[in-house]
C-alpha cells in the first residue's frame, strides 16, 4: 500500500512540478512558495477538520508535532525555496532529474545510517546507476545549454543541488521519526501553516531579487517566442541585448527577459498548484512514508522524472537531448534496482 501510495504522489507531483516551472517566469522563488505553502494549508486545514482530526490535536504528542513543523520548515521553507531558484533557470527535464536523483541517493543513505532502514545490495548497485544518470544529466550537459544554464549545471550547481536535497532528506526524516506517535493529517495540517508563517514573512522582506541569479537572460528560441502569456501577466516590451559565445559561434543573439507584472490568474494558479502539491501531494507521500519508510517513499517518488520529461516536452516546448533520455534512463534503472 505504501508503494502504490508512493507512485500516486510522484504522478501528482510532476504535474505539479510542470505547472510551477511556468510559475517561475511570472513569481520570485520567495512569493512562490509562499503562495504555494497558503494553498497546501489552506486544503490541509479544510482536511483535517473535516475528518474531525482537529479535536485530537490536544492530546497529540508536543514532541512529535515539534519534529513534524521542524521538517515542514527544513524541507519545504528552505529546501523548496532553494529548488525554485535552481529551477527558474534551468529547464526542468534536466533540473527535476538532478534534484531528484540527489534526493534519492541522500535519502537511502538516510533511510540505512540513520534510521535503520533495511537495504540489499541491489540498493547499492542502484544508488551507483542513479549516480551516473546524474552525471549524464548534469556536468555532461553543460555544453549543450545556454550560459546561464550551463553555470547552474556546473560543479557549483551541482553543490547547490546537494544542499538542497540535505535539507529535504534532514525534513523528510525528522518526519518519518515525527509520524511513529502522530497521525498524518495532524502532522501535515500543523505544518503547513508554519511554513507559511516561514515563507511568507520571507517574501514580505522583498529578498526574492537576492536570491536570484541577476543573469536572467535565456537563449532566443523559436519555441519561447510562440508561447502564448497567460492571462492577466503585464509584460513590458523586450530588447534585445549581444552575448559573446563560443569562438566558434561568434556573437549570439539573446532576449531579455522582460520584468513583468502577474496578475490575478497568476495568484490564484500558484494558490491551487500549492494545494495539489502541499497539500494533497504532501499528503500521500507522509502516508507512504509512514507505511514503507523513508528510503522506498523517497526512491519511488523519483519515478516522477518520466512523466516530467514528457510534460515538459509536450507543454513547455523544452528541447529532449538524447543526453536527457539516456540520463532519465539510467536514473530510473537505478531507482527500480534500489526497491527490488
Amino acid at each position: 500500500m505504501g508503494e502504490m501510495l508512493a507512485l500516486a504522489s510522484a504522478l501528482l507531483f510532476s504535474v505539479t512540478a510542470v505547472i510551477e516551472k511556468s510559475l517561475t517566469r511570472r513569481l520570485a522563488p520567495p512569493h512562490l512558495a509562499a503562495l504555494g505553502s497558503l494553498g497546501g494549508a489552506l486544503f490541509m486545514l479544510v482536511i483535517m477538520f473535516a475528518l474531525g482530526k482537529g479535536r485530537e490535536i490536544p492530546d497529540a504528542p508536543m514532541g512529535s508535532i515539534l519534529l513534524s513543523i521542524t521538517g515542514g520548515v527544513l524541507s519545504i521553507a528552505i529546501g523548496y525555496s532553494m529548488y525554485l531558484v535552481f529551477l527558474r533557470s534551468v529547464d526542468i527535464n534536466k533540473a527535476a532529474p538532478v534534484s531528484q536523483g540527489l534526493f534519492a541517493v541522500l535519502a537511502v543513505i538516510s533511510g540505512l545510517f540513520i534510521l535503520g532502514e533495511m537495504v540489499s545490495w541491489f540498493t547499492f548497485i542502484g544508488i551507483a546507476a542513479m549516480v551516473a544518470g546524474l552525471y549524464t544529466l548534469s556536468i555532461a550537459q553543460r555544453g549543450q545549454s545556454a550560459s546561464t544554464e550551463a553555470r547552474w549545471l556546473g560543479f557549483k550547481g551541482l553543490a547547490f543541488m546537494v544542499l538542497v536535497a540535505s535539507f529535504w532528506v534532514a525534513g523528510f526524516s525528522l518526519q518519518k521519526k515525527a509520524l511513529e506517535h502522530l497521525d498524518v493529517v495532524i502532522a501535515n495540517g500543523l505544518r503547513l501553516p508554519v511554513v507559511f508563517f516561514f515563507l511568507a514573512s520571507f517574501a514580505a522582506l522583498r529578498l526574492s531579487r537576492s536570491l536570484v541569479s541577476p543573469d536572467l537572460e535565456v537563449p532566443d528560441r523559436e519555441a519561447q517566442a510562440s508561447t502564448p502569456i497567460p492571462t492577466g501577466v503585464k509584460v513590458r516590451p523586450e530588447r534585445s541585448i549581444e552575448v559573446k559565445g563560443p569562438a566558434s559561434t561568434g556573437v549570439v543573439r539573446m532576449k531579455e527577459v522582460p520584468g513583468q507584472r502577474p496578475g490575478l490568474s497568476v495568484f490564484i494558479l500558484a494558490i491551487l498548484n500549492g494545494s495539489a502539491s502541499f497539500g494533497l501531494g504532501s499528503l500521500l507521500l507522509l502516508m507512504a512514508l509512514d507505511r514503507a519508510g523513508l528510503a522506498i517513499t523517497m526512491v519511488l517518488n523519483n519515478t516522477s522524472l518520466l512523466f516530467i520529461v514528457l510534460f515538459s516536452t509536450v507543454f513547455l516546448r523544452e528541447r529532449l537531448t538524447r543526453k536527457t533520455v539516456i540520463g532519465v534512463i539510467v536514473t530510473v534503472t537505478g531507482v527500480v534496482m534500489v526497491v527490488l
